[in-house]
C-alpha cells in the first residue's frame, strides 16, 4: 500500500497550490489543510485561500461549525480569517460565535484586534427584551472588546456615555481590564465641552475602577492655559483621588484662580495630600474652599477677598454663612457685595411672587380648567411661594449683616 501510495505521489505529483488558487479552487484548498502533513504544503494553501479572501469566508466559517473535520484544520482556518481580518468578522460573530465554533469564533475575533471592532459593535445593538439587562450580544461584546484590549477603547468609551446604566457600568468594567492603556482617552474625553452631567459622572465612575492614574499627564493638561476652567475642574476632581506631595505647586497655583469651582476642588484634593496653608491668603482661599467657615473666619479682614468671591458665586444657602462671617469681621469692603446680593435676591423674590400670582390668573379665568390643571397650577403656587419665602428667610440675613457692618 505504502509502494502504491508513492507511485501515484511520484505519477500525478503534489497538489499545484497555485493553479488552485487561480481556479478558485477552495473546497481543495481546505482539504489540505485539513488533512495533509506537509506544513510546508498546508502553509501555502493558507496563503492561496488568504489571497482569494471574500469567497472563502462562508466556506471557513462553515467548516468550523462542522465536527468532522479535524482540530488541526480548524486552527488553520482560523488562521485564515484572522489574516482576511474585518471583511470576515461580521460572519465569524454571526456564525461562529454559538454552539461547537464558540471557542474558535472568539479566538479569531480577540487576534483580529482593530479589525473585530466594528462588527462587535454592530452584534451589540440588539438588547434584552426589558432592556434593563445586558443582551446576549451587549455581554458577549464586552467580554471580546476588553481581550482585545488597546484597539477597542474607542468603542468601549463610546458605550461608556450611554443613559443606560447597566450599559456604562460593562464598559468601565471592560476599560478597567484594559488598564493603563483606558486611561488618557478618558481624560482626554473628560475634558471635552458639551458632555452632559450623566456623561461626566460615567467618566469619572471609570476612571476610577480603572485604578490608575498618570499624575503628570493631568497636571501637563491643566497647565495648558486653553483650556477651561470647567475641564480644570474635572481633571483637579480626578487628580485629588490619587495626588501626592509632588502635586502641591501646581495645586497652590490653581488654589488663587479666582474660580469658586475650580477653588473648591482643589482645595478638596490639597486637603487629601494632608497639606496646611503656609500663608494667611492661601489659608483665607483654601478654607472658603472647604468650607470651613469657622477656620476661613481666623484670617479676618485677610479672608475679605475669598469671602467675597464665595459671596458672588454660591447659592443662598451658603449665603448666610458668608454674611454672617462678613458681619462678625465688619471689613466696610463687604458692604457693596452684600447690597448687590439683597438686589439680586429681592428681585428673585418679586419674580417668585409675581409667577404665583400669574398662575391664580390663570385658574381664576379659566373656567373650563380640568381639576389636573388645577392640581398643577395649586402646585406651581406651592411652590413659588415656598422659594420666595426661603430667598426672604435669606435676604434678612444678609440686611442684617448689613447692618452690622454700618455700626461698626
Amino acid at each position: 500500500m505504502a509502494k502504491l501510495k508513492s507511485f501515484a505521489k511520484k505519477l500525478f505529483g503534489p497538489p499545484d497550490v497555485s493553479k488552485m488558487r487561480a481556479e478558485m479552487d477552495i473546497a481543495g484548498l481546505i482539504r489540505l489543510i485539513s488533512y495533509r502533513k506537509d506544513e510546508a504544503l498546508q502553509k501555502a494553501a493558507v496563503d492561496a485561500l488568504v489571497g482569494i479572501g471574500n469567497p472563502t469566508v462562508t466556506p471557513l466559517t462553515d467548516m468550523l461549525k462542522n465536527p468532522n473535520y479535524p482540530k488541526q484544520g480548524k486552527q488553520l482556518a482560523a488562521e485564515v480569517l484572522i489574516r482576511i481580518g474585518e471583511a470576515a468578522a461580521g460572519a465569524v460573530v454571526n456564525k461562529c460565535l454559538f454552539g461547537v465554533a464558540q471557542e474558535y469564533g472568539k479566538h479569531i475575533l480577540i487576534r483580529m484586534g482593530a479589525a473585530a471592532v466594528p462588527a462587535l459593535k454592530r452584534m451589540m445593538y440588539t438588547k434584552s427584551r426589558t432592556g434593563k439587562t445586558l443582551s446576549w450580544g451587549q455581554s458577549m461584546g464586552f467580554e471580546l472588546l476588553a481581550e482585545i484590549g488597546t484597539p477597542a477603547v474607542g468603542a468601549l468609551v463610546t458605550e461608556l456615555l450611554s443613559w443606560e446604566s447597566h450599559v456604562n457600568e460593562a464598559a468601565a468594567k471592560a476599560l478597567a481590564k484594559i488598564g493603563n492603556d483606558a486611561f488618557i482617552p478618558l481624560i482626554d474625553l473628560l475634558i471635552e465641552e458639551g458632555l452632559k452631567k450623566h456623561e461626566i459622572e460615567n467618566i469619572k465612575s471609570a476612571l476610577f475602577a480603572l485604578g490608575v492614574s498618570d499624575s503628570a499627564y493631568i497636571i501637563r493638561l491643566v497647565n495648558n492655559s486653553e483650556l477651561g476652567n470647567e475641564s480644570k475642574r474635572r481633571l483637579v476632581n480626578i487628580l485629588g483621588w490619587h495626588s501626592d506631595e509632588n502635586d502641591v505647586p501646581i495645586l497652590v497655583d490653581l488654589l488663587e484662580i479666582a474660580d469658586q469651582p475650580l477653588r473648591d476642588e482643589t482645595a478638596q484634593a490639597l486637603k487629601g495630600i494632608g497639606w496646611e496653608p503656609n500663608s494667611v491668603r492661601l489659608g483665607a482661599i483654601y478654607y472658603t474652599g472647604l468650607r470651613d467657615w469657622e477656620n476661613a473666619g481666623r484670617y479676618r479682614d485677610k479672608a475679605i477677598p475669598a469671602l467675597l468671591t464665595c459671596l458672588e458665586h454660591l447659592g443662598e444657602d451658603e449665603t448666610d454663612e458668608i454674611a454672617k462671617l462678613l458681619a462678625k469681621i465688619g471689613d466696610p469692603r463687604a458692604r457693596p457685595p452684600l447690597q448687590e446680593k439683597l438686589k439680586s435676591m429681592e428681585s428673585k423674590i418679586w419674580a417668585l411672587e409675581r409667577e404665583a400670582s400669574s398662575y391664580r390668573s390663570d385658574l381664576d379665568g379659566d373656567m373650563e380648567a380640568t381639576s389636573g390643571d388645577r392640581r398643577e397650577a395649586y402646585a406651581g403656587i406651592d411652590r413659588s411661594m415656598k422659594q420666595a419665602r426661603d430667598l426672604k428667610a435669606h435676604a434678612e440675613v444678609v440686611k442684617e449683616a448689613l447692618q452690622t457692618i454700618g455700626q461698626t
